[in-house]
């Protein structure tokens, strides 16, 4: 998989931003930002693996599953080899957990390896991003064990930077 143009274009998209994200981001700076990944994504993408490149903002994750949920990921990637799952959410443990639940239950099913991504912004002080971190760590380990061929990205961004926390 390509690791590195995935976690290169989580940095170029902040750095591009033009509204970087900071604490309680608006739904005009998160849908700024899918934008800016998606754009990054699709140029880092191309240039390594050739192929044409599906991408979905606010995606259900659901649809592939034919199942009457109602779960939406953040940006949905399909490329011929793999799938990439980005969730942008704020630092709250609970949140992290239960996405990674949500996720990981359509990723089993898909056919394809997954990339996850889990895109945390600054919370409000009383979040942990510690235990944010905790779950990252369990998450990682979970979608591993179900598909060894799947991959796990964990970071913190904050304004115009990405802080890398666990890849696996």
């Amino acid at each position: 998989m390509d690791l590195s143009a995935i976690i290169n274009s989580l940095q170029n998209a902040a750095n591009t931003n033009p509204l970087p994200i900071g604490t309680s981001p608006s739904n005009k700076d998160k849908t700024l930002f899918q934008e800016a990944l998606k754009k990054e994504l699709t140029e880092s993408l191309r240039r390594v693996i050739y192929s044409d490149i599906e991408y979905i903002l606010s995606h259900n994750v659901n649809e592939d599953v034919y199942e009457p949920l109602k779960d939406k990921c953040d940006v949905f990637v399909e490329t011929e080899r793999y799938i990439i799952i980005v969730e942008l959410d704020a630092s709250r443990a609970d949140q992290v957990a239960k996405k990674m639940l949500s996720r990981y239950y359509y990723a089993d099913k898909y056919t394809k390896p997954v990339v996850y991504v889990c895109l945390l912004y600054p919370g409000t002080e009383k979040m942990s991003s510690n235990e944010c971190v905790k779950y990252m760590r369990m998450g990682k380990d979970v979608l591993l064990s179900m598909n060894s061929s799947n991959r796990f990205i964990g970071a913190f961004i904050n304004g115009n930077n990405v802080e890398l926390k666990l890849i696996g």
